[in-house]
C-alpha cells in the first residue's frame, strides 16, 4: 500500500526532472529560448509553490484534490499553480515534439488509437453488464 501512495510523487518527480532536462538541452541547442528560460524558472518554482500551498490542506484530503477544491472556490494562488503546471505540460510536449520529430507524432497517434480502443471496449463491456442485469 505504501508503494501506491508514493506513486504520484514518483510520477511528478519524473515529470519535473524531464521538463528541466529537456529545457536545459534546448537551451544548449539555442532553440525555443523564451520558452526554455520560462520553463527552467517554473520547473524550479512550481514544486516549491505547490508544496507551500498544500501545507494548509486538511489531513483527510490529498494534494491534488485540495488544489482543485481551492480552484473551484476561486483561490487565485490555486489558479496560478494550475496554470504553471499546464504551461509545463505544454512546454514538455513542445520540447518532446522538437526533439523526437516525426517519431513523437507517430507515438501520440498510436497512443490515441489504443486509448480509443480501450474506451470502446469498456463501453461494450459496460453495455454487456447492463444487459445481463436486466
Amino acid at each position: 500500500m505504501k508503494l501506491l501512495s508514493a506513486m504520484p510523487v514518483f510520477i511528478y518527480s519524473i515529470f519535473i526532472a524531464s521538463t528541466l532536462l529537456l529545457s536545459l538541452i534546448h537551451n544548449f541547442r539555442d532553440r525555443w529560448i523564451p520558452f526554455v528560460y520560462m520553463s527552467i524558472i517554473l520547473t524550479i518554482a512550481s514544486p516549491l509553490a505547490a508544496f507551500l500551498f498544500i501545507i494548509r490542506k486538511p489531513s483527510d484530503m490529498n494534494g491534488l484534490m485540495y488544489i482543485l477544491t481551492q480552484l473551484w472556490d476561486g483561490n487565485v494562488f490555486a489558479f496560478i499553480i494550475v496554470v504553471i503546471h499546464l504551461y509545463l505540460i505544454f512546454s514538455l510536449g513542445l520540447f518532446l515534439k522538437d526533439s523526437l520529430g516525426e517519431r513523437f507524432t507517430s507515438y501520440v497517434y498510436v497512443l490515441s488509437e489504443k486509448l480509443k480502443l480501450i474506451i470502446e471496449t469498456k463501453k461494450i463491456s459496460n453495455k454487456g453488464k447492463k444487459e445481463k442485469q436486466e
